[in-house]
Formats: structure tokens, C-alpha cells, sequence
């Protein structure tokens, strides 16, 4: 991306976010300063516990920073009142929507409040809007369903057509797939990411999907617990050890080479491996699971070729033929180094 080329829709200036109770101040993280641009969709990351959903809602102006600044528009957040602010900023948050029967247009439409008059009556415009923002979302047969009868995938579309209704510059989203299945934890972002790209709207969004944001985030702020926050492009992240330094442990890694997070699994035993792919990349997957390291070809420690849904099995003149990786794993025991 190159940024002078976009413009800064949000910013962040030494800024301070946290907690007050009882006049005393705890701070989860401290001198943020970073920024969004016009037609971006960024993933806000982290281990729980780092200030994701406090630095969402502080941006928000659902709670007060501690210290420092928010700009939308060159223009402080606290300087704005609720009903101008509205109409800079959408939020959608995690809580799920308890209007049972309440129609899709219906609760689209609520994305309209900020621009209607105080009787809340919706010009031909408004309308047009409301019928733009629940097509983009895909659920244009659905517009008079009751709510109540969506799956939780459409119902998140739902909300998401609601923050599109309201027409802002800039979207924010808490957890937007945390009750999704996998399908349509895929669908929602990238869905997410369509909508930033097509309709230049910036869009933020907290997540721990870490490798669907990997493959759909234009840029990442990833946060850790009491230490600074890194922003860039998923890849420099990952190139520049970012994710390795905030998401490893001793229990599992992040693998620079695939992309994917890795369990340690002791080493029970080795063996050599060659063949085609996709029979390669599913046979290193499976014998690493069961603590079977691969290493270079070695008289001493059985050789595998996996090649046609076929696993030969060969080590001291012994050897055996598996059709499935389930035979294989249970015929390598019977194969120990001399």
C-alpha cells in the first residue's frame, strides 16, 4: 500500500488505554500510535488479555483513553457529540442480536437513525440506501425474513449491513465470526474485505482468526500484553518475526516457511521421506503428529515413498506396502532403527 496515496480516515496519538475504578488507573497498554486509511481493512490481533476489545471500545468512544488522543477526520473523537460521531463511525460488536421478530430491513434500517429526522421517517434515499446496504451483504431475498429464522452467518451479514446503512467512513467490528463456523468465518471476512476495497470504507476489526487474517488483512496492529504494538502488512510481520515473538510458546510455534502455526510434539522417531504431492504434504503432516521427524535418506532408519495413495515402507531389506496414511502409522512401528 503505498500511503500517500490514501487518506488517513482514523488516528491514534500516544494513546493510553485502560481502566478507572475507584480513582485508581490500570493501563493495558500504553503510547499507541497508529492509523487507518481510506479503503482498508485492518485486523486488530493479539493473546487475550493484550486490550483488543479495550483499545476497540476506547476507539469507539464507548470509554474514555486514559491519555492521549483519537483523531476521525483530523478531528478529536471527544470533541464530537454521539449523533455527529454517528455519523463517522459504525460499530458492530460481539453481542448477539436479540430481536427475534424483527425483520432484516428492520434492523438495517436502524442504520438510518443518525441521518433521519427525530420522528425517524425514512426519505426515498434512506430507502434506497437500506435496499444497497442488505444487497452488498448478499441477502436481498431475505429482506423480509424475521431475523429470528437466519442462520448466525446471515445474522452477522445482518449487522454488517446495518454499519453499511449508516453510510460512515469507518467500520468497527468486535469479534465479527467468534460464533461462526468455519464456512462462514471464511465468508465473513472475506466478505469484510470486499466491502473495504469496493466501497473505500476503512474497516477495523478485532479478531483471533490469525490465518484468515493473514490471508484478507491489508495491514495488522498486533498487540501484546505491557509492550508495544506492531503494525504493518501480514507479511512483514511474519518476515520481520513479529508474530513469532508475540504468538509462540514452548507448547507450539509459528513456522515462518508455511504460514501456520506448528505444535512441538516430542520426536518418537525417524525416517525419510520421499514421493509426489499432495500424498508428501499430508504424509510429513500426519507422521508429525505422532512425534515422526523426517530427515535425509539413511540405510539405517526406514524410507518412505508416498506417491498414488501408496505408502512403501522400506529399512534393512524389510519392507511393506500401505494403502492409507492409517496403515503406515500403524506399520512404522514394526520397522525400528537396528
Amino acid at each position: 500500500m503505498n500511503k500517500s496515496s490514501y487518506t488517513a480516515i482514523l488516528q491514534t496519538h500516544n494513546l493510553d488505554i485502560g481502566y478507572v475504578y475507584v480513582k485508581q488507573q490500570t493501563v493495558i497498554a500504553h503510547n499507541l500510535n497508529c492509523e487507518i486509511f481510506e479503503g482498508e481493512m485492518l485486523c486488530l490481533l493479539g493473546p487475550n488479555g493484550s486490550g483488543k476489545s479495550t483499545f476497540i471500545r476506547t476507539i469507539a468512544g464507548l470509554q474514555p483513553a486514559l491519555n492521549g488522543s483519537i483523531f476521525i477526520h483530523n478531528q478529536r473523537i471527544h470533541e464530537k457529540i454521539a449523533a455527529e460521531l454517528a455519523k463517522n463511525m459504525s460499530v458492530v460488536l460481539t453481542d448477539s442480536v436479540q430481536m427475534p421478530n424483527t425483520t432484516v430491513w428492520d434492523i438495517v434500517s436502524f442504520g438510518r437513525h443518525p441521518h433521519t429526522n427525530w420522528l425517524g421517517i425514512l426519505s426515498g434515499s434512506d430507502k434506497a440506501i437500506i435496499a444497497d446496504a442488505i444487497e452488498k451483504v448478499g441477502l436481498s431475498e431475505f429482506a423480509n425474513r424475521s431475523i429470528g429464522t437466519l442462520s448466525d452467518g446471515e445474522k452477522q451479514r445482518v449487522m454488517i449491513a446495518k454499519a453499511l446503512a449508516q453510510d460512515t467512513d469507518f467500520i468497527i467490528l468486535d469479534e465479527p465470526t467468534a460464533h461462526l463456523d468455519l464456512p462462514n468465518r471464511i465468508a465473513i471476512m472475506k466478505l469484510l474485505r470486499d466491502l473495504a476495497h469496493s466501497t473505500r470504507k476503512s474497516i477495523l476489526l478485532s479478531t483471533h482468526e490469525l490465518d484468515l487474517a493473514l490471508q484478507v488483512a491489508d495491514r495488522i496492529w498486533l498487540m501484546q500484553k505491557k509492550a508495544e504494538m506492531f503494525c504493518g502488512t501480514p507479511e512483514d510481520l511474519v518476515l520481520n518475526g513479529s508474530f513469532q515473538k508475540v504468538f509462540s510458546t514452548h507448547a507450539f510455534d509459528f513456522d515462518i516457511n508455511t504460514g501456520f502455526f506448528k505444535i512441538n510434539y516430542p520426536v518418537q522417531q525417524h525416517v525419510s521421506l520421499s514421493g509426489e504431492q499432495p500424498f508428501l504434504l499430508w504424509t510429513t503432516r500426519a507422521l508429525y503428529k505422532y512425534g515422526i521427524a523426517i530427515q535425509e535418506k539413511n540405510p539405517a532408519i526406514p524410507h518412505i515413498h508416498a506417491v498414488d495413495n501408496q505408502w512403501r515402507i522400506d529399512c534393512n531389506g524389510k519392507y511393506c506396502v500401505c494403502s492409507s496414511i492409517f496403515e503406515l502409522l500403524s506399520a512404522l512401528p514394526t520397522f525400528p532403527p537396528p
